[in-house]
């Protein structure tokens, strides 16, 4: 979509300054990729243990979140 769509739409916004536009043709391939990934997502599905295994460590203990370093005052 971004070395496609994006280059048609410079051109659109270009041409519709100087009167004479392409109408929704460069809008194209952005619409058709958002349609395909969206029921692309939709049938794929989620690992629903993908957010437990972010939260825990090699060890299957939980994360413990990093200590702050404490400030010198000289």
């Amino acid at each position: 979509m971004g070395l496609v769509g994006y280059p048609l739409l410079i051109v659109n916004g270009a041409s519709e300054a100087f009167g004479n536009g392409m109408g929704i043709v460069p809008f194209l391939p952005g619409a058709l990729f958002e349609l395909v990934f969206r029921i692309w997502l939709i049938a794929k599905g989620f690992d629903p243990g993908g957010a437990a295994a972010a939260q825990t460590d090699n060890t299957g203990e939980p994360k413990q979140p990093p200590h702050p370093t404490p400030v010198s005052s000289s």
